[in-house]
């Protein structure tokens, strides 16, 4: 009876010791992840672009939210070929939270620099992008971003056509809320007609939609509106070549709504574009800058099941 109490409370002990060495291992771990979406951004050859990115921990005593912790950061594809260093300027808890398998998560906004300037026209476009961090302990992680675009121009703006009125219709695809599509003005400031010969945007995943263009004047035009209510049949995977040649008179303007199409569905929130368009002969470019067509996020069930949750050491 004795030798089967002393094997009992072994057993006890044992398993006692094992439960406090994991809840140790646990204490010494830090789980994290990105939602990946459509990372786009536009600058002029010598200026220096924030980018933020939201990740998301379990923990907010980890070593990842300490910035002095970080020693390098960088943007790279899946084969580590192509690099974009970054500067870690901020690392800001933004208050958000989330419950993923029983387990709460704490959004944290990573603020970004590109100290990258150049003379000449530059992109940097990956349709599969990581964001790559070495601690100053030496570990690597690698976050998967989603797409990535950076392109550098000699300039904004035109002194002969200006954009106004810009707004995003934003729906809900695959129950992913993205940009659908983007409604503006073009006002023509000079004393001669402007042809617009093609639109063309920002990003690695959308496509403009040329052959679905709708003019709709004065019609009021809300940001949560039915993209298919307003230009008819819409299928966001049906990517069509398409062109567009219409003409501004002097000193008027027209109302656009250009529709977008998805090669590859992740989330849109920011959006810049080119109009490209012809004056008394000679063809011309009107850049426009990124602009955040919403800041809320909604997480779908979808998401979150493909979510690529790491753990990683926590010292």
């Amino acid at each position: 009876m004795k030798k089967f109490f002393y094997i009992f409370s072994a057993i006890i002990i044992i398993s006692g010791l094992a439960v406090l060495i994991f809840i140790k291992k646990q204490d010494k771990t830090v789980s994290f992840f990105t939602f990946p979406h459509s990372y786009n951004y536009v600058a002029t050859h010598f200026e220096k672009e924030e980018i933020e990115v939201e990740i998301f921990l379990n923990r907010n005593d980890a070593l990842l939210t300490n910035r002095q912790a970080v020693a390098e950061v960088w943007i790279t594809d899946s084969e580590r070929e192509n690099v974009l260093p970054l500067k870690l300027l901020s690392i800001e808890n933004n208050d958000n939270k989330l419950t993923v398998n029983e387990e709460t998560y704490y959004g944290y906004d990573y603020i970004f620099e590109v100290e990258l300037v150049t003379e000449t026209d530059f992109e940097f476009l990956l349709s599969e992008a990581y964001l790559g961090l070495e601690l100053r302990n030496g570990e690597v992680i690698f976050l998967k971003l989603g797409s990535f675009s950076l392109y550098k121009i000699s300039g904004f703006g035109s002194e002969e056509l200006s954009v106004s009125h810009l707004q995003g219709i934003v729906n809900k695809i695959d129950d992913v809320k993205t940009l659908v599509g983007i409604c503006f003005t073009l006002k023509n400031k000079t004393s001669a007609e402007i042809t617009v010969t093609d639109l063309k945007v920002f990003s690695q995943i959308l496509h403009p939609a040329l052959s679905d263009i709708i003019f709709p004047e004065a019609k009021t035009i809300k940001s949560g509106e039915d993209i298919q209510e307003l230009i008819g049949s819409y299928n966001p995977y049906k990517v069509e070549v398409g062109n567009i040649n219409f003409t501004i008179k002097p000193k008027s303007e027209v109302k656009i709504l250009l529709p977008l199409k998805y090669k590859t569905l992740l989330p849109v929130k920011e959006l810049g574009f080119i109009v490209e368009y012809e004056l008394k002969g000679e063809i011309r470019n009107l850049y426009f800058n990124e602009f955040t067509f919403f800041t809320d996020y909604e997480f779908p069930l979808g998401l979150i099941n493909d979510l690529e949750i790491q753990t990683h050491d926590n010292y």
